[in-house]
């Protein structure tokens, strides 16, 4: 029997058709397949709808006042019913992507880059609006060593039942604190005091450059001085044997 008729025979029965496909995936054929179909599908969706399509997706997200005009809270920079909107907008353009491109690769395309963009914006947006309510309009973070050093700077401007009502919340141990109130009076010494050092150094600077004017000048005059005597004294010596070889 032939190869070309045990294929035959193979394909006819049964197990031909599982032994078929098994070949086709073997060779990649399915997958390049299904590729060919999503670039045809994705060329379809930009040639029907164009980039303008994606990009009313983000416009809700600029301007949120396209789904429904509401003056939004203060704390926050989308009303809840807008976001809700938004949502909405979103699942519409994914089934639509989904009917162009498949399940799969619109959902994918949109609800995942928004879904991690909404993630990160909301976090971001929400996280800041519950700290400006509980930390800055009700305020509930206790203080820190910081603000015993700033106390310290003008410890004795300060009343002792404010300052113990201030620095009791930070929870620190009496001996820390008292070496944070510490620092804070030595730097406003040296705040006090930098200008001083600063102008006894200059001071100390020019004296000891006058000094050093001083002793150069005398040192050159000393210099100057024995050098003179000197000649006058060989001077005097010539002038003595001269008049002794004379007489």
């Amino acid at each position: 029997m032939s190869l070309a008729n045990v294929v035959s025979s193979g394909l006819k029965s049964a197990g031909g058709v599982k032994l078929f496909e098994e070949i086709v995936d073997l060779l990649g054929a399915k997958d390049l397949t299904e590729a060919g179909s999503r670039y045809l599908r994705l060329k379809l969706l930009e040639t029907l709808v164009g980039e303008k399509w994606v990009r009313d997706i983000f416009t809700y997200f600029e301007n949120p006042d396209l789904i429904e005009s509401i003056a939004k809270p203060p704390a926050i920079p989308y009303h809840p019913r807008q976001l809700a909107g938004i949502y909405f907008k979103v699942m519409d353009k994914t089934v639509e992507a989904s009917a162009y491109l498949g399940e799969e690769m619109g959902s994918e395309a949109i609800m995942e880059m928004i879904s991690e963009s909404m993630s990160s914006a909301l976090e971001s947006n929400y996280n800041a609006a519950l700290q400006t309510i509980l930390n800055v309009w009700r305020g509930c973070l206790p203080p820190d060593l910081s603000v015993a050093q700033t106390m310290g700077m003008r410890i004795d401007s300060v009343d002792t039942k404010y300052a113990t009502s201030v620095l009791a919340p930070t929870s620190a141990l009496p001996y820390t604190i008292l070496e944070a109130l510490t620092q804070g009076a030595n730097n406003r010494l040296q705040q006090l005091y930098t200008n001083l050092d600063n102008a006894y150094g200059e001071l100390i600077a020019q004296k000891n450059a006058l000094m050093r004017s001083f002793l150069t000048a005398f040192s050159e005059f000393y210099l100057t001085l024995i050098n003179d005597l000197v000649f006058d004294s060989i001077y005097f010596v010539e002038r003595v044997e001269n008049y002794a070889n004379t007489a």
